[in-house]
């Protein structure tokens, strides 16, 4: 019972910080946990561990985690961990957004090129939404819209550009300056 609830627990955490294209890892993890509540027993292998963004900037991205500690104290509403870090010097646009990433189990790309978006998808986009939200939607595929964007917490931006394309929203992570060339 106490393994089930560690599952359902990371379940929980998966699905709060996954858009509707990532669901996988929690589907995995809600199957696992319905196979040991019905008498089965859950092969290590499948169950996969979920990493903190802080284990993620520690190991990947080589931040102290002293570092980390002071960065979380300048914390602020209009101020996420990546410019707190940022602003102590020790990490840059490019290795946040890799983390983040990483984290959310999301495609990351270091730049983004102008040919590479389809005027009419950025002409239905309002330039003020855009901004605020920091996204350029790229091309749109097999029902698909590829949108680049630095901030993947921005689930309701998502939803919004599905709404608006009537199609999947396909996120990829990209440096916020990319952005705001």
């Amino acid at each position: 019972v106490a393994t089930c609830s560690g599952l359902l627990r990371d379940l929980f955490g998966t699905c709060l910080r996954q858009s509707e294209t990532s669901l996988r890892p929690a589907l995995d993890l809600f199957e696992a946990c319905l196979r040991l509540v019905l008498g089965g027993s859950i092969p290590h292998a499948e169950v996969e561990v979920v990493r903190t963004v802080e284990d993620i900037l520690i190991q990947e991205a080589g931040v102290p985690a002293d570092i980390l500690v002071r960065a979380k104290e300048r914390l602020r509403d209009d101020k996420d961990l990546g410019q707190a870090l940022g602003e102590l010097g020790v990490l840059d646009a490019a290795a946040w957004a890799k983390a983040q990433a990483t984290f959310y189990k999301l495609p990351y790309r270091e730049t983004v090129n102008e040919d590479e978006c389809q005027q009419e998808l950025l002409a239905r986009v309002p330039l003020a939404f855009a901004k605020q939200y920091q996204l350029l939607p790229l091309i749109q595929q097999h029902g698909t819209v590829t949108v680049a964007m630095a901030n993947p917490r921005e689930i309701a931006a998502l939803d919004d550009l599905r709404l608006l394309f009537s199609a999947r929203i396909e996120p990829v992570i990209v440096p916020q300056l990319i952005l705001q060339e």
